[in-house]
């Protein structure tokens, strides 16, 4: 790392379709908002801010709410060829590992409340609970 390099600390979180998005903060300077640079193929392709609100962040790290990103591409790339700079670091800011994917989750159906009564033979009768 260079004399001048600033530490950063962030992760790029979701390469999801053309949307990059993460955080980042510098450690020294956390209430400070981050230039970043969207790399493609190590080519910069876009510059922005930290500037999307994460509430989970700022209360982890003790910075400013406003410190996540997002990149929205032109095209469709491969998350091998996104790589996000922080201006001055030496080094794009690491992945965070990919979920495995979750099984699909049945839907669940409400439940229905039923009344229990007996009619005149003394059979149980029972109706859906009349809602107002």
């Amino acid at each position: 790392m260079s004399d001048d390099a600033r530490h950063f600390l962030g992760f790029v979180e979701s390469t999801v379709g053309q949307r990059v998005s993460g955080w980042c903060i510098r450690p020294d300077a956390p209430m400070e908002q981050v230039e970043l640079v969207l790399l493609l193929r190590g080519i910069p392709a876009a510059r922005g801010l930290t500037e999307m609100m994460r509430p989970d962040v700022a209360a982890d790290q003790g910075c400013h709410p406003a410190c996540g990103f997002a990149f929205v591409l032109d095209v469709q790339a491969r998350d091998a060829d996104i790589q996000v700079l922080p201006l001055g670091a030496d080094a794009p800011l690491p992945r965070l590992p990919s979920a495995p994917p979750r099984a699909p989750v049945a839907p669940v159906a409400p439940p229905i409340d039923i009344v229990l009564e007996l009619d005149e033979a003394g059979w149980i009768r029972a109706e859906p609970f009349p809602f107002d």
